[in-house]
């Protein structure tokens, strides 16, 4: 009889258990996660050769991710947020869509056999282009305060001195 009630009964066990798991963890993510407010920005990354000429590179493979911070009840008073960079090539402009994300940029950019790294921080609230110059690896970065991104990039072709 000990047996039966045992084994009839760890099913009950892990049930209770599993259900605890799952309502600490939602307490957790909304005391933690539901605070976190963040100013976004609109975040790209454009892939040219090295030339004087910035001529868009495509088929770049571009991915990575992106961290940020957010105030919580913690010791720290932080807890750190983490996102992954969706993988993608670049188009024949060279320039790809990261995200909104305001936080530290950590890219990984593989363009014929070569691997850059690519590390930067958007300015919030703005339209934020990192533009990769191949097989340099040299990096530029623009804030523009202006209504599109191709007004951003016609910008930044007509005036590198704006780098970062």
């Amino acid at each position: 009889m000990g047996k039966w009630l045992n084994r009839s009964s760890l099913p009950l066990v892990g049930l209770i258990l599993g259900l605890s798991l799952i309502g600490a963890l939602v307490t957790v993510s909304i005391g933690d996660y539901g605070s976190c407010t963040q100013a976004s920005s609109f975040v790209y990354l454009r892939v040219v050769s090295g030339s004087s000429a910035n001529i868009p590179i495509q088929g770049a493979k571009v991915d990575g991710n992106v961290q940020w911070f957010c105030a919580a009840d913690t010791p720290s008073g932080y807890i750190t947020q983490y996102s992954s960079v969706k993988s993608r090539a670049t188009p024949d402009n060279g320039t790809v869509y990261l995200g909104t994300n305001s936080g530290n940029y950590s890219l990984s950019v593989q363009y014929q056999g070569q691997k850059y790294s690519v590390n930067f921080s958007p300015v919030a609230g703005e339209i934020f282009l990192v533009i990769l110059n191949l097989p340099t690896g040299q990096v530029s970065s623009f804030s523009c305060a202006l209504s599109s991104i191709s007004e951003c990039l016609n910008t930044t072709d007509t005036s590198p001195a704006g780098s970062n």
